[in-house]
């Protein structure tokens, strides 16, 4: 029963940190990714998805949630805007 609970412990702490990695890793790279998607311009939002997985995928990757909180940290950030068919806009 005790190596039951030392095994849910052990995973639980496991998947915390691989959260808390995540959130360090895109705070690292934000900037890295501002300037390249600046730079490559993708105009639509699934060329802008493929462009951060690609940008990324050597290094392990982002999941598609991750993916998903770069773009709307880019929106909140100012840096791009999206019209209502999936065009972006940078500002």
């Amino acid at each position: 029963m005790l190596n039951v609970a030392q095994t849910i412990l052990w995973m639980a702490r496991k998947e915390e940190e691989k959260q808390n990695s995540s959130a360090v890793k895109f705070a690292a790279e934000f900037p890295n990714i501002v300037e390249r998607i600046k730079k490559s311009n993708p105009t639509k939002r699934k060329s802008l998805t493929s462009f951060i997985k690609d940008m990324f995928n050597f290094r392990g990757g982002f999941t598609d949630d991750e993916i998903d909180d770069v773009i709307s940290q880019l929106q909140k950030q100012k840096v791009i805007e999206m019209d209502d068919i999936g065009r972006i806009i940078y500002l």
